[in-house]
């Protein structure tokens, strides 16, 4: 096999890989709390903003990270960000990948509730995300969209 023909081989199972990876993750979070989604979906754009922005100041040397990476957790967090429907959320721009304004809203009052804890609680929530406890306790008074 020429050097041609196996760069398209491992492109194709790399793709292959990241085609298994998503199903895997919609699969997951679609059995995702409201909370659990949200923090998630937080958790993972501040791995972004926070691997970038310390590359950028070359605060951090990570040759692993590429494009790639940024791109998969970018899809993910779509993943994540389409589930939000479940909630009365659009997520999307109909005909389009940008988030809705509704779903800015919808994020919005989950990480004023979130910010707003005070450290014991954070502390209770965390144990509870982690040991699959009741979650049910965990949410931001009224309704986001009001």
């Amino acid at each position: 096999m020429n050097e041609d023909n196996r760069k398209r081989v491992d492109l194709l199972k790399n793709g292959v890989d990241q085609i298994e990876r998503f199903t895997k993750f919609k699969e997951t979070v679609s059995g995702f709390s409201e909370l659990e989604l949200f923090v998630l979906i937080d958790q993972l754009g501040y791995i972004i903003w926070r691997t970038e922005h310390d590359l950028a100041d070359q605060r951090i040397d990570y040759p692993e990270w590429d494009k790639n990476d940024k791109y998969v957790l970018q899809a993910e967090i779509e993943l994540a960000v389409d589930q939000t429907v479940r909630f009365g959320v659009q997520p999307f721009v109909p005909e389009s990948l940008t988030p809705s304004p509704m779903y800015f809203k919808w994020i919005r009052w989950w990480k004023g509730y979130v910010e707003s804890m005070p450290k014991e609680e954070w502390d209770k929530m965390s144990l509870d995300l982690n040991n699959k406890g009741d979650l049910s306790k965990y949410r931001p008074q009224g309704k986001w969209n009001i």
